[in-house]
Order: C-alpha cells, then sequence, then structure tokens
C-alpha cells in the first residue's frame, strides 16, 4: 500500500489488487466481512469484485472501519457516516482513494498502455496536440497526464455537459515525476481555472485536485 498525506486534511491511499478476493476479506472485521460478500453476490466480474473490496478496504483505514459507501446520481461516492470528502478511481490491478475533511476532492489513476494514444482525438482538442513531444517516450506520458487530468476535473466539477475535448484544456505543463497542471473549464461565457498534482510512476500516473469546498 502506498499512503500519503499532503497536508492535515488530505490523504491519499493506493492499493495493488493482488491478493484473492478471500486473502483481501481476512482484512476486514466479521462483521464487515459479512456486509462485503452480500455485496460482491450482486457484482459480475472478479476483477470488479477486487475493485470494490480495495476502495472500501482503504476508505476504511482513512475514515473509520464499516464505512458506507453511497452513489449520486452522477456517480459521485460519499460516505452516509462520515463528513470527509473522498473520490476513487481504479485501473488495472490498481484502486486509489483521496480523502479531505471538508473540501470536494477528485482523483484519477490511469496504467499505462495504448489506448490513449489511439483515441487521442476523441479527449485531446488541438491545442493540446499541438504542445505534444515528439518522442514516443514522452508523449505517452503526456497523452496519459492529459487524459487522466480531465477525468479528475470531470468528478471535481460533477456537472452534466462538460465534455473533455469541447470544454476542456489542459494547459502546457512541464513534464517531471510530480508537478502541477492546469485545466481551463471553458463553457457558457465562463473560464474556470482548475488547479491539480500528479505523480509519474512505473506502470501508471496518478493525478489528483482539491476543490475549495462543497
Amino acid at each position: 500500500m502506498i499512503f500519503w498525506r499532503l497536508d492535515d486534511d488530505v490523504e491519499i491511499l493506493i492499493w495493488k489488487t493482488e491478493e484473492s478476493i478471500d486473502e483481501t476479506l481476512t482484512f476486514f472485521a466479521p462483521g464487515v466481512q459479512e456486509v462485503h460478500k452480500e455485496r460482491l453476490e450482486t457484482i459480475k466480474y472478479e476483477k470488479r469484485q477486487k475493485e470494490y473490496l480495495c476502495a472500501r478496504l482503504l476508505i476504511d483505514i482513512i475514515a473509520g472501519e464499516g464505512q458506507r459507501v453511497e452513489y449520486l446520481e452522477s456517480g459521485r461516492p460519499f460516505l452516509l457516516d462520515s463528513n470527509k470528502e473522498i473520490s476513487i478511481s481504479h485501473t488495472k490491478n490498481y484502486v486509489a482513494v483521496i480523502a479531505d475533511d471538508d473540501k470536494r476532492v477528485a482523483i484519477d489513476i490511469e496504467v499505462f498502455g495504448k489506448t490513449v494514444e489511439r483515441v487521442k482525438h476523441k479527449y485531446c482538442n488541438q491545442q493540446e496536440l499541438d504542445y505534444l513531444s515528439d518522442d514516443a517516450d514522452i508523449r505517452s506520458v503526456q497523452l496519459h497526464l492529459i487524459w487522466s487530468a480531465k477525468e479528475t476535473v470531470y468528478k471535481l466539477l460533477d456537472e452534466k455537459g462538460v465534455y473533455f475535448d469541447e470544454h476542456m484544456f489542459v494547459l502546457p505543463f512541464e513534464l517531471d515525476k510530480t508537478g502541477k497542471m492546469h485545466c481551463n473549464v471553458i463553457k457558457d461565457n465562463t473560464v474556470r481555472d482548475i488547479q491539480m498534482e500528479y505523480k509519474v510512476f512505473d506502470e501508471f500516473v496518478m493525478v489528483w485536485a482539491v476543490g475549495d469546498g462543497n
């Protein structure tokens, strides 16, 4: 497990889903195990089952054992028994959770793969394509970060009718192992600047943002 405490309020946890379903269940108290076993019966695929369990485990670590997670119509998760704000992301073999005591948060992780290059015109606008590196390896990291940044912004705003290629403009950023990114959201004659932070790992990238409050 990877853990960061960014300040007194913001925490990020990442779990690599290497354990089996039964092994993961043993991390929960017996009563909590039974609740999750019932929920697992409604989830068809093992990958989704692992993602569900690992996310709940990370949330319990952050907010206390036996947390009940519900979802708004938009898909944004919230805790029934805690005032903490949370966001969840999962990619191949990894689950990440970010939490803050009162500010809205968002996180996205993306494992490196070929898909982001193949479909870049579906989520990048020309402004972003113009600043991509000619080096294939660097361009791949840039594209993964742009995709992850837009996923993060989408979760943070939690608004209908905001589209990656039409309304979101990730500004040129200096590529390093860690850094900051900015995304301008231009819609309805208004411009909103969303600041994010990112981290590049060997197998995946992670982008997160903390809002100003609810």
